[in-house]
């Protein structure tokens, strides 16, 4: 079953060890977290998930794209295939974090925030993002506060130079 919400994020260089530290944020909250790790090759094909472990245990994370899966114990991961990304009962769910270097040269967007950040009144417009140099992270968590603080936690993360 698939569920879950998805966000995109643009990030600045390679991400691999920011999401490494998202990681050791989440074995904070969650002390048995399992993490199965996914090579991407570079034409985007999934070399397959190796199997959950513990995150010391963790298969490493691929450097340039990669898909990582985190759940809080072997139970999340029992669920996983017949609830997918919904929350249990406590509000929180497995997420997965997809990221791999921006294929697009260029994107039109459309800025629904100040880009300059000046604090006037501002009206959205369109804009263009350059791809070059740029990561793409998804991250697929549950609905509801848990997946918008798990976006909060993994932008902070994204945010921090390597």
């Amino acid at each position: 079953m698939i569920t879950g919400h998805d966000t995109v994020l643009f990030v600045p260089g390679p991400v691999a060890e920011r999401v490494r530290a998202f990681a050791a944020g989440l074995a904070a909250r969650w002390p048995d977290l399992r993490v199965a790790v996914e090579e991407v090759a570079a034409d985007g094909t999934e070399l397959g998930v190796g199997p959950f472990r513990p995150l010391r245990d963790a298969d490493p994370l691929p450097e340039s794209a990669g898909n990582v899966l985190f759940a809080r114990d072997e139970a999340m991961i029992a669920a996983w295939d017949e609830d997918g990304y919904a929350p249990g009962p406590d509000g929180e769910g497995p997420l997965m974090v997809m990221y791999q270097p921006c294929p697009a040269p260029s994107l039109r967007v459309t800025a629904l925030d100040d880009p300059y950040a000046r604090g006037f009144r501002f009206v959205p417009h369109d804009a263009v993002l350059v791809g070059a140099g740029l990561t793409l992270v998804t991250l697929v968590a549950p609905d509801g506060p848990f997946g918008a603080a798990l976006l909060d936690e993994l932008t902070a993360r994204l945010a921090r130079s390597s």
